[in-house]
């Protein structure tokens, strides 16, 4: 804590441009450690978004034995393309548990190959799409394609689309063009709900108490710390609770919680900041090199 303090009040006589710059890089760096612990699968993320054919596999390990499994469930079924289309989505849904990429990566969002899905038996939408159109073409249907928006991804084949398609596709494949257009801000607040509601906690905190304890540099007050803390801390559980009921609502509307929990994480933000003037202003009187 000794150490803390010593570096608090160093960091505290910087010019403001180097303190700044200094927090920009610290909350840029904890921002990136938080959604992506493991770099080395943001970097592949990075190549996955503009290949995403590669992807789809339709000859890995173990894809024979998923078919052989899907003729069986086909003999017992009138066999039209529309219903094979939906023993393959049925198949994949029974077989891979449905699981955030945080949950089984780490990171805030990857998409895998194939057979990184059917290996680890569990995935999100993305995961399952790509087993879904990597199973329908090995069974012939060539056409059989990843579409999507920043919130969900299905498949296309043919004239029909598996796997839950959404109203609203950003994402999709036009020959060998990757096409991405801008989502509507009703679909941008239903992913961001996602996000608000269901991401890990502990990580919600660390980006909290980082953009706070920064905010408030060079301020020292624990009793004016400690109720911005509690302000802004009510205003996130107050945006978590909108973002349950959006998630479980056809239409997202911005309710009170909404706006109070905005408001609130606003107050905390701006008394942050307020404090963090007054107190610079102070330092500036003392150390003249801090302006």
């Amino acid at each position: 804590m000794r150490r803390f303090m010593i570096f608090w009040e160093k960091t505290a006589r910087l010019p403001f441009w180097q303190r700044l710059l200094l927090k920009i890089g610290l909350f840029g760096g904890v921002l990136f450690l938080v959604l992506y612990p493991r770099p080395g699968l943001f970097v592949k993320q990075l190549e996955n978004y503009f290949q995403m054919d590669a992807l789809i596999q339709a000859d890995f390990p173990g894809l024979e034995a998923i078919n052989r499994e899907i003729d069986l469930l086909l003999e017992q079924k009138e066999h039209t393309p529309r219903q094979e289309f939906l023993t393959v989505q049925s198949y994949v849904y029974r077989h891979i548990k449905y699981a955030y990429d945080w949950e089984t990566w780490g990171n805030i969002d990857f998409w895998p190959t194939a057979q990184q899905v059917w290996e680890l038996q569990q995935e999100d939408c993305d995961g399952r799409a790509i087993l879904a159109a990597s199973i329908l073409r090995a069974r012939g249907f060539e056409s059989a394609r990843l579409a999507g928006n920043v919130r969900h991804i299905w498949v296309e084949v043919e004239d029909y689309e598996l796997m839950g398609p959404d109203t609203e596709k950003t994402i999709r494949r036009e020959g060998d063009k990757l096409v991405v257009t801008l989502p509507s801000l009703q679909l941008l607040l239903g992913s961001t709900a996602i996000y608000i509601a269901d991401f890990p906690a502990i990580r919600h905190l660390i980006l909290f108490f980082t953009a706070i304890i920064l905010l408030y540099h060079p301020a020292k007050n624990l009793t004016h710390f400690l109720g911005m803390t509690i302000t802004g801390l009510v205003g996130f559980l107050l945006l978590k609770d909108w973002a349950h009921q959006a998630m479980e609502s056809e239409a997202i509307s911005l309710n009170g919680n909404f706006w109070a929990g905005n408001g609130l994480m606003l107050f905390a933000i701006g008394f942050a900041l307020w404090s963090s003037r007054i107190h610079a202003k102070a330092m500036s009187e003392i150390y003249p090199s801090t302006r």
